[in-house]
């Protein structure tokens, strides 16, 4: 299961978290093309980092690991407009939603179309305070 939560405010450093690498047996060497083909895409660089173990149980991808399905999750990071009324679409950075559907497209068309099934394994997860929506 793919979730793209939260993906419209890459900023300017590109900052992409990637949640759900260790979510099935060899996921996140099966994922090392497809990070190493961004790093020769783009001149300018996604800096993909892992996302929090805490922020991990925040999305609706928790409810399908829940059921031992396989799950990446890429997230822009929490942002000053979090849920609240100043969240608009004019502070969308719609060129860098088109950067990570690039990255996620050949990924999901991957493992979408592979004979071979990934094999959920569990991962540790640990509690983090996080904003609610307001």
């Amino acid at each position: 299961m793919v979730n793209l939560d939260m993906v419209g405010r890459l900023d300017n450093e590109k900052n992409l978290q990637l949640g759900g690498t260790l979510t099935a047996v060899d996921f996140d060497k099966k994922l090392e093309p497809f990070l190493d083909e961004v790093e020769n895409r783009w001149q300018n660089n996604l800096n993909i980092t892992e996302l929090g173990k805490g922020i991990f149980k925040r999305s609706d991808h928790y409810s399908f690991y829940l059921k031992d399905i396989p799950v990446l999750f890429f997230f822009t990071g929490l942002h000053e407009d979090y849920h609240g009324p100043t969240d608009d679409s004019n502070k969308i950075n719609y060129q860098g939603m088109k950067v990570i559907s690039d990255l996620v497209h050949p990924i999901m068309e991957e493992f979408a179309n592979t004979p071979e099934k990934l094999i959920f394994q569990p991962v540790e997860l640990e509690e983090q305070s996080m904003p609610t929506a307001k």
